[in-house]
C-alpha cells in the first residue's frame, strides 16, 4: 500500500495526464529474471514498468520538473558537497532517470551502474536514451556480488546511490551493518552515499529510523528527506564524519 501526500503537486498532474492521455505501450518484453517489462507513454511521460509496477519515469520532451520532485530527483541531489565531476556508482539502473539527472547537474567523470537484468539494460538503451551517456559502464548481475568485486578491485566512488536494497531497512541489525560496511569500502574520501527506502507500510517508518541510527553508529553524518508524491519514499544521505 502507498500513502500519498494530501496536496501532492505530482499526484494532481499524474491524475490529469491519465485523464487526458491514453497509455500507449511502445515496447514489451518478457524476461526470465524480471518477468513482464513494458515501456509505456502517457502524454510526454515515459514509464519503465516491470510486472505492472512503475520503476522509472522520464519526460520525452519539455521540462523534467515532475521527475525532479519524485524520489529520482531527490536521490540525484545531495545536501552534502560533492567532488567536482564525481565518479558515480548507481545500484539499480532501471530506465536511468537518475543517470540523466546527475549528468545535467554534476557532469560526472564516470558512471558505473549495476543492473541485474540484461533485458532492462536493453530497454534503457533503446527507449530511455542511455545510449547517449558515453561515460557509462554497466555491470549486469547480482548487486551484492558486483559490489564485492568492485571492492576487491579497490574501486572508489565519490557518490554511491542505492536504489536496490529496499529491504535493507527491514533486515536485522547485522545484515544492515554488513551492507553499510560494503558500501563504505567503495567510498572515496568525503564521498556521499544516498539510500532510497520505500515506505509501503506504517511499520517501515520505524524500520527506516533504525537504519539511520545504524548509519550514525557507523560514523556517518546522516540527513534525510521524506518524499510523498506518487508514492512515499525516504531518501537518506550520509557522509563519513
Amino acid at each position: 500500500m502507498n500513502y500519498f501526500s494530501k496536496y501532492s503537486i505530482n499526484k494532481i498532474i499524474y491524475k490529469l495526464r491519465r485523464t487526458f492521455n491514453t497509455p500507449r505501450i511502445i515496447a514489451r518484453s518478457t524476461s526470465v529474471v524480471s518477468g513482464l517489462i513494458e515501456v509505456i507513454d502517457i502524454g510526454r511521460e515515459r514509464q519503465l514498468s516491470i510486472n505492472g509496477e512503475t520503476h522509472t519515469i522520464i519526460m520525452t520532451k519539455g521540462k523534467w520538473n515532475e521527475v525532479k520532485r519524485e524520489c529520482w530527483g531527490y536521490m540525484s541531489r545531495s545536501p552534502f558537497a560533492l567532488t567536482k565531476q564525481p565518479r558515480v556508482l548507481v545500484c539499480g539502473l532501471g530506465g536511468g532517470a537518475i543517470i540523466h539527472l546527475l549528468e545535467k547537474s554534476y557532469h560526472p567523470f564516470s558512471f558505473t551502474a549495476i543492473e541485474h537484468d540484461h533485458e532492462i539494460v536493453k530497454m534503457a538503451m533503446d527507449y530511455f536514451s542511455l545510449d547517449k551517456i558515453h561515460n557509462l559502464s554497466i555491470i549486469i548481475g547480482d548487486a551484492k556480488e558486483a559490489l564485492k568485486k568492485l571492492s576487491n578491485s579497490q574501486e572508489k566512488f565519490d557518490l554511491i546511490i542505492d536504489d536496490v536494497f529496499y529491504v535493507a531497512a527491514r533486515l536485522n541489525v547485522e545484515p544492515q551493518k554488513d551492507l553499510i560496511q560494503l558500501f563504505t569500502s567503495l567510498l572515496s574520501q568525503n564521498g556521499v552515499i544516498t539510500f532510497n527506502r520505500a515506505i509501503d507500510t506504517m511499520e517501515d517508518i520505524d524500520k527506516v529510523k533504525v537504519f539511520k541510527s545504524i548509519l550514525s553508529g557507523s560514523g556517518y553524518r546522516v540527513k534525510s528527506k521524506s518524499i510523498r508524491q506518487i508514492g512515499w519514499n525516504d531518501i537518506i544521505y550520509c557522509q563519513l564524519k
